[in-house]
């Protein structure tokens, strides 16, 4: 009796939960449907958004690949490229874009006759430094393209003549963390390497020293006096006198 009463008391314990949950969902059951409707709604939302920009961002770097490998693009259409990209939110992009249009700049600079063209020159120079700065000033640029841009600033300071301030950019190429055993790490010190050189006096070959050889003096010449001279006989001849008529020829 006892049992069964126990058991009944389970049961109805038992059915007042579920009535209590019941309720609980006939008075709140739209919110939680809303609630969980958003979450998923998000979930989807943001698995969306991150798969387009990983795919945005693998079509930069497809577009940045052909810009600096493919050589049958146009330098016109390579110089467009990289402008383009250097100026995408994706701070790596930008900054190997903008470091590769310093260089484009640089190499027109170097290979195109711009002696004959002042304006050319001086428009490929500010061109080039305002790339190669945008990278240095950014901030946030990594750190191989930070050095990169630091190189190339430096090269162009030398070719203004501006030996000092090259130097200084190639030493914080070698200052720039991580950067031990790159190529543009090695290439700053070699450079720094033929400054120093520009710098020192030049030096003379060594030869052998000059042998002291004492030159006998140079004893004057002794003019004789008329006691000294030696006794010279002159011979006087006697010519025969020759008259105007011996000296015209006989008929």
């Amino acid at each position: 009796m006892k049992a069964k009463r126990r058991h009944d008391l389970q049961e109805n314990a038992l059915g007042a939960e579920i009535a209590d949950i019941v309720e609980f969902f006939k008075k709140r059951g739209s919110m939680i449907l809303t609630v969980v409707l958003i979450v998923v709604v998000l979930g989807v939302l943001g698995y969306y958004m991150y798969s387009s920009r990983i795919e945005g961002a693998a079509e930069l770097q497809r577009r940045l690949d052909r810009a600096l490998t493919d050589p049958s693009l146009a330098p016109e259409a390579r110089e467009r490229e990289f402008r383009d990209l250097s100026g995408t939110d994706d701070k790596r992009i930008a900054a190997v874009a903008a470091v590769a249009l310093g260089d484009h700049y640089s190499r027109t600079l170097l290979f195109s006759n711009t002696a004959a063209d002042p304006d050319m020159r001086r428009r490929m120079i500010d061109q080039a430094g305002t790339a190669y700065r945008s990278v240095i000033d950014d901030g946030q640029s990594p750190p191989e393209s930070l050095a990169k841009a630091l190189w190339g600033m430096g090269k162009l300071s030398e070719t203004l003549g501006d030996l000092a301030g090259a130097r200084s950019l190639y030493e914080a190429v070698i200052n720039t963390a991580g950067l031990e055993g790159h190529p543009v790490y090695d290439k700053a010190v070699g450079a720094l390497e033929t400054l120093d050189s520009l710098g020192e006096p030049v030096r003379m070959a060594a030869s052998a020293p000059a042998i002291d050889i004492e030159q006998p003096a140079i004893q004057p010449v002794d003019t004789p006096t008329d006691a000294e001279a030696p006794n010279v006989k002159m011979i006087e001849l006697e010519l025969p006198a020759v008259t105007p008529s011996e000296a015209t020829p006989q008929e």
